[in-house]
């Protein structure tokens, strides 16, 4: 039975004979949430997530994300986003990280997989993809 399991399981051969991106581990998931205060509330003094970084923004004087864990998770980053649920884009979006971002491009895009263009932001490289849903997903690299 368990044999049945693993045959059924198996991804077909030319699929998985291709190149693959190397991804390492998931390292954020950004939450968009309509009130800051009100989630972190929730998040660290209801259910005890650790605050990781105060609320700010990088270029403005204005408290629009912070960054929570629960212990031994990823990174959560709670974006402030006015009518979050209704803004046609993934309340949620989980960031994956890569040694060699150059390479995971490369992969995607030959892949005919939509993505946008490859950006340094200071805390490193980025790259920003979408699952076969329209899932926005990102894809770091130091």
């Amino acid at each position: 039975m368990a044999e049945e399991v693993r045959v059924a399981q198996k991804v077909d051969s030319p699929f998985s004979q291709r190149d693959k991106a190397k991804i390492k581990a998931m390292i954020t998931i950004d939450m968009h949430v309509s009130d800051l205060k009100k989630a972190l509330n929730f998040y660290v003094e209801l259910l005890g997530f650790t605050l990781v970084r105060p609320p700010f923004h990088l270029d403005q004087d204005v408290e629009d994300n912070a960054i929570i864990r629960v212990d031994g998770g990823p990174n959560i980053i709670l974006v402030k986003k006015p009518n979050s649920q209704n803004n046609g884009r993934s309340p949620i979006v989980f960031t994956y990280h890569t040694d060699d971002i150059e390479a995971v491009y490369s992969v995607l895009r030959d892949s005919g997989i939509r993505t946008n263009e490859r950006f340094d932001d200071g805390c490193g490289k980025w790259l920003e993809c979408y699952d076969p849903d329209g899932n926005l997903v990102y894809v770091h690299s130091d």
